[in-house]
């Protein structure tokens, strides 16, 4: 059972949120709205009508007939290290010792993930529940599945049996936005966050090197060819630079000071694509001459990993690569080098002072568990996954399991025990997240979307500060919940389908030079005789209908 303390720092949040517990009305337009009506959740809130249920703590468990749920979802070179599937971390486990529900997961092998995907659903034989993320999508968005008759709308089965995730949606316009498509579905069960996280990921420096070769922290393009070169001949680096495999690092950090996505974003409202743009070109020009003079991992496009081995970037191997805040201290320990030394490096622009429209704050609805039309027990699956939602399985999620993973300090606030921040298996803090809490997946509400920083050390805290105060306001990325709908969904993937293909491997061409910029022109010709106009105008009307909800 929750404990008073635990249930007062949830009631804290929820007021955070802006949710009132009580009577439901309807708005104009028919939908849910809480009336100013507020009810202190206690630990005998329990549902007990499920024609009106409300928000708190659901009896446990939520089925006495054990149940297999499964669920298709990527994982990670983190999760694999730990633990053969997610079902097999203690999170799980102990989820289902609460819940008497037991999951399976299916996880596609790292770097096939949409392959794996289309393969299964092109077989028919469907999960119970589909885990997608932005990268990881039904062809023709969440709308399309709907209609295909894959994926549940589970608007009226929220209404019916997720008090806690429709209060959640009830409450926040914004959030309320992100969720519901144009088509007015709820198509899943979201990872909701309380607030916006603090920056996690972004360029990193061996400062060690910095310091002795007398270098100023590079801010510019030019800077870091500068610091890269140093690095090459006086420091022998063997990869100055490690790159993603792509050229592009994810969320677009690297290329952001150009202007321009390495796929689509907006611009004052208008829709673009990257590689017809002239920031493009010139980002892989600037890439292909740093390849040319060895200042970029030689096997960069080979490397299929989202973050840079540890073996690699521990050693005297790479000067500048891009990395998660929980890293930076294990590397550190794993180096033999005792002046090994990092710094966080601000995202890189063309000119000191420029404004990175592509980097902004995110959204706070990530992951979604898609329930499909194979999924067995759909009321009780629906109830299992909204106690991810209530006070008591959210601390689960966000924390683990109080005096084991977490105590309540003075102050009534959380703080992580040694089993997470000093793990005596040897796991790291994010490890030692995602084997005892809810780190990462749908359904589930986190608390404290910074939660881990408790046990970064001063340089991964002071990564978080010069990566957040770098970013910028995210007024060119192109919004997570902007869908397309069903038709336009199937449309648009029959168009971009050889289009991406297309442009993946000529881009990597020109970085590695065996394509010549002398025929860029042709490159941007040919992506517009495949129907790349018809793209940006789909992409378009679901970025104005998403201005308009």
């Amino acid at each position: 059972m929750v404990s008073k303390r635990t249930l007062s720092l949830f009631i804290a949040v929820l007021l955070l949120l802006g949710i009132v517990v009580g009577c439901a009305s309807k708005d104009k337009d028919g939908n849910s709205a809480s009336e100013d009506v507020t009810t202190e959740l206690n630990e005998n809130d329990q549902q007990t009508d499920e024609d009106t249920p409300k928000p708190g703590n659901p009896k446990l468990p939520i089925t006495t007939e054990p149940i297999t749920v499964k669920i298709w979802a990527i994982t990670g070179a983190d999760l694999v290290k730990i633990a053969p599937t997610r079902s097999d971390t203690e999170f799980h486990k102990e989820l289902e010792k609460r819940t008497g529900v037991h999951v399976e997961f299916i996880h596609p092998p790292i770097g096939q993930e949409m392959e794996n995907l289309t393969l299964m659903l092109s077989s028919g034989e469907y999960p119970d529940i589909f885990e997608f993320v932005a990268s990881y999508e039904y062809p023709g968005g969440l709308d399309r599945g709907i209609k295909d008759g894959v994926i549940l709308r589970v608007n009226e089965l929220v209404d019916k049996y997720a008090p806690n995730y429709k209060a959640l949606l009830d409450s926040d316009p914004t959030l309320r936005k992100d969720i519901i498509t144009d088509e007015g579905n709820i198509p899943g069960f979201y990872q909701i966050h309380t607030t916006y996280g603090n920056s996690w990921y972004g360029p990193v420096i061996r400062q060690d090197w910095l310091e002795d070769l007398g270098l100023q922290t590079p801010v510019t393009y030019d800077d870091w060819y500068n610091v890269l070169k140093a690095f090459k001949e006086k420091k022998g680096a063997a990869a100055p630079l490690m790159l993603y495999n792509t050229g592009f690092q994810p969320f677009d950090v690297l290329n952001a000071g150009y202007g321009v996505g390495q796929s689509f974003y907006q611009v004052d409202g208008n829709v673009k694509y990257g590689p017809l743009e002239p920031g493009y070109k010139e980002y892989l020009q600037m890439l292909n001459k740093w390849y040319k003079e060895g200042l970029i991992d030689p096997d960069f496009a080979a490397k299929k990993d989202f973050l840079p081995s540890d073996t690699f970037v521990a050693t005297g191997k790479a000067g500048i690569w891009f990395d998660a805040t929980a890293r930076l201290g294990v590397l550190k320990m794993l180096a033999k080098d005792s002046n090994y030394k990092l710094a966080a490096l601000p995202y890189p622009v063309k000119k000191a002072g420029d404004k990175l429209g592509l980097i902004g704050l995110g959204t706070r609805a990530t992951y979604c568990w898609a329930l499909t039309s194979a999924c067995k027990n759909v009321d009780t699956v629906v109830k299992w996954i909204d106690y991810m939602y209530s006070p008591e399985g959210s601390m689960l999620v966000s924390y683990g399991v109080e005096n084991k993973t977490y105590t309540i300090d003075a102050d009534g606030k959380p703080k992580f025990t040694d089993l997470i921040l000093k793990n005596p298996d040897g796991l790291n803090l994010q490890q030692a997240l995602y084997m005892y809490a809810g780190d990462i997946g749908g359904g589930r509400l986190l608390l404290n979307e910074n939660r881990e920083e408790q046990g970064y050390d001063p340089e991964a805290l002071k990564a978080v500060e010069i990566w957040n105060n770098s970013r910028g306001d995210g007024s060119n990325a192109l919004p997570d919940s902007a869908k397309l709908t069903a038709e336009e969904g199937t449309e648009f993937s029959k168009v971009m389908a050889d289009i991406e293909t297309y442009v993946r491997e000529t881009t990597l061409k020109l970085i590695l030079g065996e394509e010549s910029f002398a025929n860029y022109d042709a490159f941007v010709n040919n992506i517009k005789s495949m129907g790349i106009d018809r793209a940006i105008e789909l992409k378009q009307a679901s970025l104005d209908r998403y201005n308009r909800r």
